[in-house]
């Protein structure tokens, strides 16, 4: 979920006057607010209406926005956005090579217009197809409406909306927002039964995010984090027994799928495991929830990752092994098909540490840890909550593998065909020479990339 640089163009205008741009890593949704806003969802790979300039039969002129659906927009169609938290995906055609690209063109209020140039993207797993849908891109503060400006031979094909967290009052007017994101269904439901079980399913997300605030203290105390303003917890989740966590390495624990709420019915990727050689940093590339809910955050990213529904990557399962929030909280991702194990191989910790192989960096994830802070960090740094809680798994991960946190190893991936050196961590942008060009995890988290070493 990094953006990708490989020949990009970027334009932003001058009359956004602010460069905040709000974001936030998300999948399709469960309900929909309103009648007016329900649609079907489509699968990404669903034969989708080819482009064609405005005005064309058939297809309408520009004018009032449209509300988004589950199917996104069409070339020359107006979309409506409302504010938030959220970010937009382009989709292209099978036939779109490398060099294909689309335009983005927001528009503001007062009617002025600021155009941003995506292209369709391999990243980041292997043997995928996500490959025609472009990397995130974040809603520049002050748009109202998005549309991709075409013509006949336009290789742009559908822009999907994510959102995360609608403006207060506005939330039966976007689409699905914060219903329960990561539990997309790929079809409306049709009838009173089917419209329960949706909000049964939708009620066991929310479930996870409320008993999560029960054992969050535990899974960090455990992790030898201070919590402020909270009392030491006595043996509560994370602390080992029962109390909850899922293990890592070196007694390490972390908030567990199941803590978090994730809907293993998305899961749809069977772990592969080989030996675990390096760890390697990125950053989300989206801002997070004003509104502190982390673990909404996690299922989110769960849900655009694992689902091909409302244009998401389909590909079974999130690609990071580890995510790290800004308070410090820090969640299990790929699942290790083992109830309360992250990121290794249950058994293995006993002899060779072998890792599930995630979706992290093309090319390059066999072997390859991915521990992901949720944010975007080109402008901003990490919280020291978030760096804190990074220092320390890294660490536990190091000590726990015999890894020098400062050196560098050996990274032989027979299925890509690599035998390399590389730093024992990484960051994403430094695998642009075998993998895609990225700017992954974010001009300040790498700067800090070194201090993160000497203090591992």
């Amino acid at each position: 979920m990094c953006f990708i640089i490989r020949g990009m163009t970027l334009t932003r205008r001058a009359f956004f006057r602010s460069s905040t741009a709000l974001g936030a890593a998300v999948g399709g949704s469960l309900l929909f607010a309103n009648r007016n806003n329900m649609g079907v969802f489509s699968s990404a790979d669903d034969a989708l209406p080819g482009a064609h300039p405005a005005g064309a039969a058939g297809v309408p002129s520009l004018g009032e926005p449209e509300g988004f659906t589950g199917t996104g927009i069409g070339v020359n169609q107006k979309g409506q956005l409302l504010g938030g938290t959220g970010y937009l995906t382009v989709t292209f055609p099978p036939a779109a090579g490398e060099g294909a690209q689309a335009t983005l063109r927001f528009e503001s209020a007062a009617g002025h217009t600021d155009d941003r140039v995506v292209h369709p993207e391999a990243h980041d797993r292997e043997g995928d197809d996500s490959a025609l849908k472009s990397d995130p891109v974040e809603l520049p503060e002050g748009a109202t409406a998005v549309w991709l400006p075409g013509e006949v031979n336009d290789p742009a094909t559908r822009l999907y909306l994510h959102v995360v967290e609608a403006p207060k009052g506005t939330e039966e007017r976007v689409f699905g927002a914060g219903i329960a994101p990561y539990a997309a269904p790929m079809g409306m439901p049709s009838n009173a039964a089917e419209l329960q079980s949706s909000l049964e399913a939708g009620a066991t997300g929310l479930a996870g995010s409320l008993a999560l605030a029960g054992t969050i203290a535990g899974v960090l105390q455990a992790s030898g984090l201070a919590v402020p303003g909270l009392p030491a917890p006595g043996g509560g989740a994370g602390a080992g027994g029962n109390g909850g966590g899922a293990n890592v390495i070196d007694g390490l624990r972390v908030v567990s799928r199941r803590e978090w709420g994730a809907n293993e019915a998305l899961m749809g990727w069977t772990p592969r495991f080989t030996r675990a050689q390096l760890i390697t940093v990125h950053h989300t590339a989206m801002a997070t929830p004003a509104n502190g809910d982390y673990a909404a955050n996690v299922r989110s990213i769960y849900g655009f990752h694992a689902s091909s529904a409302n244009g998401g990557r389909g590909w079974g399962d999130i690609g990071y092994h580890l995510l790290i929030a800004p308070d410090g909280t820090v969640f299990q991702g790929r699942t290790t098909g083992t109830d309360g194990q992250a990121v290794f191989q249950s058994g293995s910790l006993g002899g060779t540490p072998m890792s599930v192989t995630a979706g992290h960096v093309y090319n390059a994830n066999d072997g390859n840890i991915g521990v992901c802070l949720l944010g975007n960090f080109m402008q901003q740094a990490p919280t020291p909550a978030a760096i804190n809680s990074l220092v320390r798994v890294l660490r536990h991960l190091c000590h726990g593998l015999g890894l020098d946190p400062r050196g560098s190893v050996r990274y032989v991936n027979n299925a890509a065909r690599l035998n390399l050196t590389r730093r024992t961590i990484t960051g994403h942008r430094d695998w642009g020479d075998v993998s895609t060009a990225t700017a992954c995890p974010g001009d300040r988290a790498y700067a800090l990339m070194d201090q993160v070493r000497s203090r591992v």
